[in-house]
């Protein structure tokens, strides 16, 4: 009997202090810059490849090392896909895109390999 006088005084009191609940504000984080577009990059050791962006007339791949097949991928700014190809880095490792006959814009190149996705954003 005496728990179930003590469990209601207990539920009672926990019901009062509901209202009395405030809302805590939390202090404003500042937002952080975002990063620039790469223009060139280098990928660490887990992706073996470097995109050579310094060019306009051609794009540059280079596997430092056999993934097997990669999947390449060129994607405009309106969604298309412009350029799309299966790559075997067992038989080459430099690819060369033309980009002589793009329009100046946008580009997010994505390659794809066994181990990795790799995006590289290239403004023409």
């Amino acid at each position: 009997m005496t728990k179930q006088i003590l469990f209601i005084v207990i539920l009672l009191c926990s019901a009062l202090n509901v209202n009395a609940a405030e809302d805590i504000k939390f202090p404003d984080i500042p937002t952080l810059p975002t990063r620039p577009r790469v223009q060139d990059m280098s990928v660490d050791s887990f992706t073996p490849v470097s995109v050579d962006l310094s060019s306009n007339t051609c794009l540059n791949i280079n596997f430092t090392s056999s993934t097997g097949i990669a999947q390449i991928m060129v994607i405009n700014s309106n969604g298309l896909i412009i350029y799309k190809e299966s790559f075997n880095t067992n038989k080459s490792t430099n690819l060369f895109i033309s980009t002589e006959n793009w329009l100046s814009g946008n580009y997010t190149i994505t390659i794809i390999t066994k181990n990795n996705t790799l995006k590289v954003e290239y403004k023409k």
